[in-house]
Protein backbone atom coordinates (compact mmCIF):
# COMPACT_ATOMS: atom_id res chain seq x y z
CA UNK A 1 0.00 0.00 0.00
CA UNK A 2 2.83 2.39 1.04
CA UNK A 3 4.22 1.29 -2.35
CA UNK A 4 1.41 2.79 -4.58
CA UNK A 5 1.21 5.82 -2.13
CA UNK A 6 4.91 6.77 -2.94
CA UNK A 7 3.78 6.07 -7.16
CA UNK A 8 0.75 8.62 -6.58
CA UNK A 9 2.91 10.96 -4.73
CA UNK A 10 5.48 10.87 -7.65
CA UNK A 11 2.93 11.45 -10.52
CA UNK A 12 1.23 14.72 -8.83
CA UNK A 13 5.07 15.83 -8.29
CA UNK A 14 5.88 15.40 -11.77
CA UNK A 15 2.86 17.48 -12.92
CA UNK A 16 3.65 20.13 -10.43
CA UNK A 17 7.54 20.19 -11.50
CA UNK A 18 6.71 19.89 -15.24
CA UNK A 19 3.55 22.23 -15.55
CA UNK A 20 6.01 25.47 -14.90
CA UNK A 21 7.09 24.72 -18.86
CA UNK A 22 3.58 25.23 -19.87
CA UNK A 23 1.91 27.10 -17.31
CA UNK A 24 3.10 30.37 -18.85
CA UNK A 25 1.45 29.64 -22.16
CA UNK A 26 -2.40 30.40 -22.19
CA UNK A 27 -1.66 33.61 -19.55
CA UNK A 28 1.29 35.70 -21.31
CA UNK A 29 -1.52 38.41 -22.10
CA UNK A 30 -2.42 38.71 -18.54
CA UNK A 31 1.23 38.49 -17.28
CA UNK A 32 2.35 41.07 -19.50
CA UNK A 33 -0.90 43.22 -18.27
CA UNK A 34 -0.32 42.54 -14.89
CA UNK A 35 3.73 43.21 -15.33
CA UNK A 36 3.23 45.91 -17.64
CA UNK A 37 5.58 44.35 -19.68
CA UNK A 38 5.52 43.61 -23.44
CA UNK A 39 4.21 39.90 -25.04
CA UNK A 40 7.78 39.14 -26.07
CA UNK A 41 8.96 39.91 -22.64
CA UNK A 42 6.44 37.53 -21.04
CA UNK A 43 7.43 34.90 -23.74
CA UNK A 44 11.07 35.19 -22.34
CA UNK A 45 10.58 34.63 -19.25
CA UNK A 46 9.42 30.65 -19.92
CA UNK A 47 12.37 30.58 -22.13
CA UNK A 48 14.70 31.58 -19.06
CA UNK A 49 12.98 29.30 -16.73
CA UNK A 50 13.63 26.02 -19.46
CA UNK A 51 17.40 26.70 -19.87
CA UNK A 52 17.70 26.90 -15.89
CA UNK A 53 15.70 23.94 -15.08
CA UNK A 54 18.09 22.43 -17.77
CA UNK A 55 21.18 23.36 -15.65
CA UNK A 56 19.02 22.27 -12.52
CA UNK A 57 18.93 18.75 -13.94
CA UNK A 58 22.04 18.45 -14.61
CA UNK A 59 23.52 19.97 -11.38
CA UNK A 60 21.94 17.88 -8.97
CA UNK A 61 21.69 14.89 -10.09
CA UNK A 62 25.41 14.94 -8.87
CA UNK A 63 24.05 16.65 -6.15
CA UNK A 64 22.14 13.71 -4.58
CA UNK A 65 25.30 11.16 -4.70
CA UNK A 66 26.78 13.29 -1.67
CA UNK A 67 23.51 13.84 0.57
CA UNK A 68 20.45 12.07 1.25
CA UNK A 69 17.81 12.21 -1.59
CA UNK A 70 15.10 12.13 0.74
CA UNK A 71 16.57 15.44 1.59
CA UNK A 72 17.38 16.63 -1.14
CA UNK A 73 14.25 16.43 -2.62
CA UNK A 74 12.34 17.81 0.88
CA UNK A 75 14.62 20.53 0.26
CA UNK A 76 14.11 21.13 -3.61
CA UNK A 77 10.11 20.94 -2.59
CA UNK A 78 10.29 23.88 -0.41
CA UNK A 79 12.90 26.23 -2.04
CA UNK A 80 10.35 25.55 -5.02
CA UNK A 81 7.17 26.46 -2.33
CA UNK A 82 9.29 30.22 -1.25
CA UNK A 83 10.29 31.02 -4.88
CA UNK A 84 6.79 30.04 -6.32
CA UNK A 85 5.05 32.14 -3.74
CA UNK A 86 7.97 35.14 -4.52
CA UNK A 87 7.13 35.11 -7.90
CA UNK A 88 3.36 36.46 -7.21
CA UNK A 89 5.15 39.26 -5.31
CA UNK A 90 7.04 40.47 -8.44
CA UNK A 91 6.30 43.91 -9.65
CA UNK A 92 9.51 44.51 -12.03
CA UNK A 93 10.32 42.50 -15.16
CA UNK A 94 13.92 42.32 -13.24
CA UNK A 95 12.60 40.75 -10.20
CA UNK A 96 10.07 38.14 -12.58
CA UNK A 97 13.01 36.91 -14.74
CA UNK A 98 15.00 36.61 -11.52
CA UNK A 99 12.76 34.32 -9.80
CA UNK A 100 11.71 32.60 -12.31
CA UNK A 101 14.72 31.70 -13.13
CA UNK A 102 15.85 30.07 -9.79
CA UNK A 103 12.63 28.59 -9.55
CA UNK A 104 13.30 26.30 -12.80
CA UNK A 105 17.17 25.90 -11.45
CA UNK A 106 15.32 24.23 -7.94
CA UNK A 107 12.62 22.08 -9.94
CA UNK A 108 15.41 20.61 -11.55
CA UNK A 109 15.90 19.18 -8.37
CA UNK A 110 13.21 16.52 -8.69
CA UNK A 111 13.48 14.52 -11.54
CA UNK A 112 17.41 13.21 -11.41
CA UNK A 113 16.63 12.65 -7.67
CA UNK A 114 13.49 11.09 -7.63
CA UNK A 115 14.75 8.71 -10.46
CA UNK A 116 18.00 7.81 -8.49
CA UNK A 117 15.74 7.28 -5.13
CA UNK A 118 13.44 4.94 -6.93
CA UNK A 119 16.57 3.10 -7.77
CA UNK A 120 17.75 2.88 -4.18
CA UNK A 121 14.22 2.08 -2.74
CA UNK A 122 12.60 -0.33 -5.14
CA UNK A 123 13.29 -3.45 -6.25
CA UNK A 124 13.42 -3.50 -10.19
CA UNK A 125 9.81 -4.47 -11.19
CA UNK A 126 8.38 -1.44 -8.56
CA UNK A 127 10.94 0.27 -10.07
CA UNK A 128 10.54 0.19 -13.44
CA UNK A 129 6.73 0.93 -12.57
CA UNK A 130 7.33 3.89 -10.54
CA UNK A 131 9.60 5.52 -13.08
CA UNK A 132 6.79 5.00 -15.95
CA UNK A 133 4.92 6.86 -13.17
CA UNK A 134 6.78 9.88 -13.36
CA UNK A 135 6.99 10.01 -16.72
CA UNK A 136 3.74 9.59 -17.40
CA UNK A 137 3.19 13.30 -15.26
CA UNK A 138 6.19 14.92 -17.48
CA UNK A 139 4.05 14.25 -19.75
CA UNK A 140 0.19 15.08 -18.79
CA UNK A 141 1.79 17.89 -17.10
CA UNK A 142 1.30 19.88 -20.57
CA UNK A 143 -2.21 19.56 -20.78
CA UNK A 144 -3.25 19.67 -16.67
CA UNK A 145 -0.58 22.95 -16.49
CA UNK A 146 -2.15 24.92 -18.93
CA UNK A 147 -5.18 23.84 -17.75
CA UNK A 148 -5.05 25.32 -14.07
CA UNK A 149 -3.29 28.04 -15.03
CA UNK A 150 -6.33 29.30 -17.68
CA UNK A 151 -9.03 28.67 -14.88
CA UNK A 152 -7.03 30.33 -12.14
CA UNK A 153 -6.25 33.36 -14.51
CA UNK A 154 -10.17 33.37 -15.05
CA UNK A 155 -11.24 33.09 -11.93
CA UNK A 156 -8.70 35.33 -10.06
CA UNK A 157 -5.63 36.75 -11.68
CA UNK A 158 -2.17 35.56 -12.75
CA UNK A 159 -0.81 35.74 -9.41
CA UNK A 160 -3.23 32.85 -8.12
CA UNK A 161 -0.85 30.41 -10.43
CA UNK A 162 1.96 30.96 -8.29
CA UNK A 163 -0.79 31.07 -5.44
CA UNK A 164 -1.39 27.76 -5.81
CA UNK A 165 1.69 26.17 -7.24
CA UNK A 166 3.47 27.21 -4.03
CA UNK A 167 0.55 25.86 -1.99
CA UNK A 168 1.53 22.87 -3.58
CA UNK A 169 4.94 22.50 -3.12
CA UNK A 170 4.58 23.12 0.36
CA UNK A 171 2.41 20.09 0.57
CA UNK A 172 4.59 17.69 -1.22
CA UNK A 173 7.52 18.65 0.85
CA UNK A 174 5.67 18.03 4.44
CA UNK A 175 5.03 14.69 2.47
CA UNK A 176 8.69 13.82 1.51
CA UNK A 177 9.69 14.48 4.60
CA UNK A 178 7.17 12.25 6.76
CA UNK A 179 6.11 9.73 4.58
CA UNK A 180 8.80 8.96 2.02
CA UNK A 181 11.33 6.22 3.54
CA UNK A 182 14.65 6.68 3.80
CA UNK A 183 17.69 5.40 1.13
CA UNK A 184 21.22 4.57 2.32
CA UNK A 185 23.49 7.47 1.32
CA UNK A 186 25.84 6.58 -1.65
CA UNK A 187 29.38 6.02 -0.78
CA UNK A 188 31.46 8.80 -2.30
CA UNK A 189 33.21 8.00 -5.48
CA UNK A 190 36.46 8.20 -6.52
CA UNK A 191 37.65 10.56 -8.78
CA UNK A 192 38.18 7.68 -11.04
CA UNK A 193 35.05 6.54 -11.11
CA UNK A 194 33.58 10.11 -11.95
CA UNK A 195 36.27 9.97 -14.88
CA UNK A 196 34.45 7.00 -16.18
CA UNK A 197 31.20 7.85 -15.90
CA UNK A 198 31.79 11.35 -17.84
CA UNK A 199 33.36 9.18 -20.33
CA UNK A 200 29.79 6.86 -20.76
CA UNK A 201 28.30 10.36 -21.34
CA UNK A 202 30.38 10.26 -24.70
CA UNK A 203 28.95 6.80 -26.04
CA UNK A 204 27.40 7.04 -29.15
CA UNK A 205 24.24 5.57 -28.01
CA UNK A 206 24.18 7.86 -25.31
CA UNK A 207 24.57 10.91 -27.60
CA UNK A 208 21.80 9.53 -29.71
CA UNK A 209 19.38 8.79 -26.78
CA UNK A 210 19.51 12.59 -25.91
CA UNK A 211 19.19 13.71 -29.57
CA UNK A 212 16.38 11.68 -29.48
CA UNK A 213 15.04 12.75 -25.85
CA UNK A 214 15.80 16.70 -27.10
CA UNK A 215 13.71 16.71 -30.11
CA UNK A 216 10.37 14.94 -28.84
CA UNK A 217 10.16 17.32 -26.18
CA UNK A 218 10.83 20.50 -27.93
CA UNK A 219 7.90 19.22 -30.15
CA UNK A 220 5.60 19.40 -27.55
CA UNK A 221 6.49 22.79 -26.18
CA UNK A 222 6.98 24.10 -29.78
CA UNK A 223 3.49 22.84 -30.73
CA UNK A 224 1.37 24.75 -27.52
CA UNK A 225 3.77 27.55 -28.07
CA UNK A 226 2.75 28.26 -31.30
CA UNK A 227 -0.43 27.36 -30.56
CA UNK A 228 -0.30 30.36 -28.27
CA UNK A 229 1.32 32.66 -30.84
CA UNK A 230 -1.87 32.06 -33.47
CA UNK A 231 -4.13 32.58 -30.67
CA UNK A 232 -3.02 35.45 -28.74
CA UNK A 233 -5.95 37.23 -26.73
CA UNK A 234 -7.70 34.60 -27.45
CA UNK A 235 -7.48 32.38 -24.15
CA UNK A 236 -11.13 30.84 -24.70
CA UNK A 237 -10.22 28.92 -27.56
CA UNK A 238 -6.86 27.88 -26.56
CA UNK A 239 -8.07 26.77 -23.41
CA UNK A 240 -10.95 24.81 -25.86
CA UNK A 241 -7.78 23.77 -27.57
CA UNK A 242 -5.93 22.04 -24.61
CA UNK A 243 -8.84 20.34 -23.44
CA UNK A 244 -9.28 18.84 -26.90
CA UNK A 245 -5.78 17.90 -26.78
Amino acid sequence: MRKHIIAVFMWITAVCVASNIYLLIPIYSALADGLSITYDDAVFSSTLFIFCYALGLLSFGPISEKFNKKYVLVFGMIISCLVTLCLSLSSSVISFYTLRGLQGFVLGSFAPVAYAYCFDLFQPRMRTFIIAVINTGFLMAGIIGQLLSSSLVSIYNWKAVFYFFGAMYFLLSLFSLFILPNVPKNRMKSSRQLSTQTKKLLQPQIIIGLFLTFFTLMSFVAFYEELAQQFVNQETVLFLADVLA
